[in-house]
């Protein structure tokens, strides 16, 4: 159903971001949000999720400081088990921590800015049964490549109650490449759930995504943005098989998901 109230009216967001060795992402991230203005990070939670990266995910003490006097608050839980593209745990670890009633979920290489964020929490009035994504602003290269116009909008960027995601049943950590040697399609399967469960998908008009993006040249414009890429997409396919496998299934309207199936702890 529809609701009156706007996102800031609802108590704000929980923004999730999952990380694994991404320090200069995560720099790019805090220097945004070093851009909102008070009020708007007075409404936002940001919950980041160290996947068990080769050196914890850390905050240099005054950037802290500077964060919260901003009125940000920013906390980090850590994966203690070392397990391959475990990005559905990850996110589901998020969705489990986050304080808010509503989260938005986000690759480490994407963001909002000032402009759009405010126009989230001040302007959007969400529906409990829609799942919304985002279109995409693509940065990084200036190289002329019709693609980098695409403006499709981003998979793992999703706005949606937390009733609504644990009533999806959370993306299922089969999916993870430790299990199936896989990369990706938890989130397609994900979409898939959500419609057999009565959410629909919803593209949010007007309020844009950002996404760094390596330059095509081989020279990265962020460094460290990308990780063996190639090896990620020759893998796609074997994910993609056991999505339509469960889709298939006879079991699949009743399917429950395991999540969380590895330690964690909050470091900050």
């Amino acid at each position: 159903m529809q609701l009156e109230e706007t996102l800031a009216e609802l108590g704000g967001i929980s923004l999730i971001h999952p990380f694994y060795n991404d320090e200069k992402r995560l720099e790019l991230q805090i220097e945004n949000w070093l851009t909102w203005d008070e009020a708007i990070c007075r409404m936002v939670d940001v919950t980041l999720i160290d996947d068990h990266s080769d050196t914890p995910l850390k905050i240099d003490r005054e950037v802290w400081k500077r964060l919260r006097n901003k009125g940000l608050q920013v906390r980090i839980f850590r994966i203690e088990d070392n397990l391959k593209w475990n990005t559905p745990g990850a996110l589901n670890l998020g969705f489990t921590v986050a304080p808010k009633k509503w989260a938005l979920t986000m690759d480490s290489d994407c963001f909002f800015d000032a402009d759009n964020m405010r126009q989230l929490l001040i302007t959007f009035r969400p529906r409990t049964d829609r799942i919304y994504k985002f279109k995409r602003k693509r940065y990084g290269t200036t190289e002329p490549k019709s693609w980098l116009e695409n403006n499709r909008w981003l998979p793992c960027t999703m706005l949606m109650s937390k009733e609504a995601f644990f009533r999806i049943g959370g993306f299922d950590e089969d999916f993870t490449g430790h299990y199936t040697g896989g990369y990706g399609m938890f989130d397609t399967y994900f979409d898939r759930c959500a419609k057999e469960n009565g959410y629909r998908r919803a593209i949010v008009d007007g309020i844009i995504a950002g996404e760094w993006l390596p330059s095509l040249s081989g020279e990265p414009v962020f460094p460290n943005l990308i990780r063996n890429p190639s090896s990620e997409r020759e893998t796609f396919h074997i994910n993609k098989r056991l999505m339509h496998e469960k889709v298939n299934s006879v079991d699949f309207i009743n399917r429950k998901n395991k999540i969380l199936r590895f330690k964690w702890r909050q470091t900050r």
